[in-house]
């Protein structure tokens, strides 16, 4: 069940997101928080650190016209951005992730289910959707209305 913080977070991101996201195609911010309510990692989608962003001209998967939700690891909707679950993961430190919790304004795809999962989050609180991976998970998945 969403409590009054889910519903604060989950703001935080669909904000964040629109401030942060370089990606031309979707605006995703992901954060990971304590049981503290401390903020662990954060991340959006975006390419690695020193690149062209896409929002710069620096994705050839913006510039292929490609539709969405089409192949992304190859030619020619290749892209090299990173999704903001995998960000969020990686540019923090595990500790706390037991009793932590993810958030993300978007689906997270089978990729970063599979990072999610590996990480070991205690909770994660995602829009509702079919998440085969995070549904097999020992965390705790909160789906809301990706209305909120």
């Amino acid at each position: 069940m969403m409590v009054r913080k889910d519903h604060q977070w989950i703001a935080f991101c669909d904000a964040s997101a629109a401030i942060f996201s370089t990606c031309s195609k979707a605006q995703v911010f992901s954060v990971i928080v304590g049981k503290d309510q401390r903020i662990l990692g954060t991340g959006f989608n975006g390419v690695p650190s020193g690149w062209k962003h896409c929002d710069q001209g620096g994705c050839p998967r913006a510039d292929s016209g490609v539709p969405s939700g089409s192949d992304y690891d190859h030619m020619p909707g290749l892209c090299y951005a990173a999704h903001a679950e995998i960000n969020a993961l990686t540019n923090s430190a595990p500790v706390g992730f037991s009793e932590a919790t993810l958030y993300v304004n978007k689906p997270p795809c089978m990729n970063c289910q599979r990072a999610i999962a590996g990480a070991n989050i205690a909770r994660v609180v995602v829009p509702a959707g079919d998440y085969e991976i995070l549904s097999k998970h020992t965390c705790e998945l909160i789906q809301y209305p990706e209305s909120e």
